[in-house]
């Protein structure tokens, strides 16, 4: 029992000097109740307990918790901004493999033609594969857009949920040292 008594001692004086130095050094306003938890607890909450709301719930200063907000703004507007540039580069990126692969095909028809013949160049026109080029790319141009927007939202969603994951994945990670 006289060690028990030593202990609170100890910690009631400790609290009380660290309350002397947080009024000087940041001004009246604050309720300061001294520490009564003895143990490990102790060490754990030396610094931040003096902080108290209004019930006398020790409260940790929240800092890191507009750090993470912030940057998770900043790349809300990065990754926006990078969508939009995708989404108004979609349509000239598609029209741009139009023109290049059709103009392969048909380059490719004609050297088969040169090459091989007439019956070369008919063979290489029955397989169509211009058709089949102009087809594909008419698809891609046709979900290019929705796909852009499906992915700006999936990562909006990500980017909002990050700073909450974080912190719930610091305050575990902090309650089991």
């Amino acid at each position: 029992m006289k060690k028990l008594e030593e202990e609170l001692v100890r910690i009631t004086s400790r609290s009380q000097e660290l309350g002397r130095r947080l009024l000087r050094n940041h001004g009246s306003g604050l309720e300061i109740r001294p520490l009564t938890r003895i143990g490990k607890n102790v060490e754990k909450s030396r610094d931040w307990s003096l902080f108290t709301d209004t019930y006398g719930h020790a409260q940790r200063p929240r800092k890191g918790r507009s750090l993470f907000w912030g940057g998770a703004f900043v790349l809300l507007i990065g990754w926006t901004g990078l969508s939009w540039l995708g989404y108004l580069a979609a349509d000239p990126l598609i029209a741009w493999l139009k023109a290049t692969v059709l103009g392969a095909i048909d380059g490719g028809e004609g050297v088969a033609e040169a090459v091989g013949g007439k019956a070369a160049g008919d063979a290489v026109q029955v397989l169509n594969s211009s058709g089949i080029a102009g087809q594909m790319l008419n698809f891609a141009g046709m979900i290019a857009k929705p796909a852009i927007f499906a992915i700006w939202f999936l990562g909006i969603v990500v980017l909002t949920l990050a700073p909450i994951i974080a912190s719930v994945a610091i305050r575990f990670l902090s309650n089991r040292r």
